[in-house]
C-alpha cells in the first residue's frame, strides 16, 4: 500500500496563518499567481519530513513564522502566552507501525501522521518577558524550540525520518549542488538494499569511461568532436560515481 498525504494542516507558517489542503491521492498541480503560497506548501511537506532543526535554523524562525501573526503579537498585549505558534501537520495514509498512530494532532483524531512545531521556549520565559519589557519592537525569534513529532507523540529526527521525499526545485535545476543531490537521493533509494549492484555501477562506469578514452585515441576524425562534448558527458556520470565511492564500497578488479 502506497504512502500518500491525505491532509495539510499549516498554522501562521508563511503567509497563512490557518489553512488545510486535501490533495487528491494520485496526482496534484498547484495552479496560481506568484507569492501566492505554492511552492510553501512543498516546502512545508519537506520541511516536516525532514525532521532537520538544523535545516529550520539556517532558514530562520523569523522568515518561516506568519508575519502577520508576529505583528498582531507586537500590537497587542505582548506577554509570553500570546506569542505565536508555527505548526505543520502531515495526515498520512499506508502502513505504518503504532509510533505514528495517535491523537497528537490538532482534529484530535486518531490517525497517522507527522507534524512540526515552533513555539516559544517555556524554559526561558522569564527571560522573554524582560525582552519585551526593555524593547517594545522586540520580537523572540531566537527563543523559539522546534520539535518534530508523529501523532503518537514520538520525536524524530534527520537521523531517523518517518518518511522520505524528493524536492526538485526548478529555480534551482541549473546548481551543480541541487544536481548532486537529487542524484544522491535518488541512486540510494534505489540501490539502499543492494551493495553488488552499486559495485556493477561503478565497473561499468568505468569501461564506458575507457571505451570513450580509446575512441578518442583511435579514431581521429572525431576525436575534436570528442574533445568538446566528451567533459559535458560524462558530468552526470562523475557525479554518480561520486556517490557511489562514497557509498564506502571497497574496489574491484575486473
Amino acid at each position: 500500500m502506497p504512502t500518500t498525504i491525505s491532509k495539510i494542516k499549516l498554522f501562521n507558517y508563511k503567509r497563512f496563518r490557518e489553512y488545510t489542503f486535501i490533495p487528491n491521492a494520485r496526482l496534484n498541480v498547484l495552479i496560481g499567481d506568484n507569492e501566492v503560497g505554492k511552492s510553501s506548501i512543498l516546502e512545508a511537506i519537506d520541511l516536516v519530513s525532514s525532521g532537520s532543526s538544523h535545516r529550520i535554523e539556517s532558514i530562520g524562525i523569523d522568515r518561516l513564522l506568519n508575519i502577520d501573526s508576529v505583528n498582531d503579537f507586537l500590537h497587542g498585549p505582548r506577554s509570553f502566552q500570546y506569542l505565536p505558534k508555527l505548526m505543520i501537520e502531515l495526515y498520512l495514509s499506508g502502513q505504518f507501525d503504532h509510533t505514528m498512530n495517535g491523537k497528537n494532532n490538532t482534529d484530535a483524531t486518531e490517525c497517522d501522521g507527522i507534524r512540526l512545531i515552533c513555539e516559544p521556549n517555556i524554559d526561558y520565559s522569564a527571560e522573554i518577558a524582560s525582552a519585551l519589557l526593555s524593547d517594545p519592537n522586540y520580537f523572540p525569534y531566537e527563543y523559539y524550540s522546534i520539535r518534530f513529532s508523529t501523532f503518537a507523540d514520538e520525536g524524530y529526527s534527520g537521523y531517523k525520518k518517518k518518511i522520505r521525499t524528493v524536492t526538485i526545485d526548478s529555480s534551482n535545476i541549473k546548481s551543480e549542488y541541487a544536481t548532486n543531490d537529487f542524484i544522491h537521493r535518488m541512486y540510494h533509494k534505489y540501490t539502499n538494499d543492494n551493495t553488488s549492484e552499486r559495485v556493477t555501477h561503478k565497473a561499468e562506469y568505468r569501461k564506458l569511461k575507457d571505451y570513450y578514452a580509446n575512441t578518442i585515441n583511435l579514431d581521429n576524425s572525431i576525436s575534436n568532436l570528442n574533445i568538446k562534448f566528451v567533459a559535458e558527458f560524462f558530468h552526470l556520470f562523475s557525479a554518480l560515481l561520486f556517490f557511489i565511492q562514497s557509498s564506502h564500497i571497497h574496489s574491484v578488479v575486473l
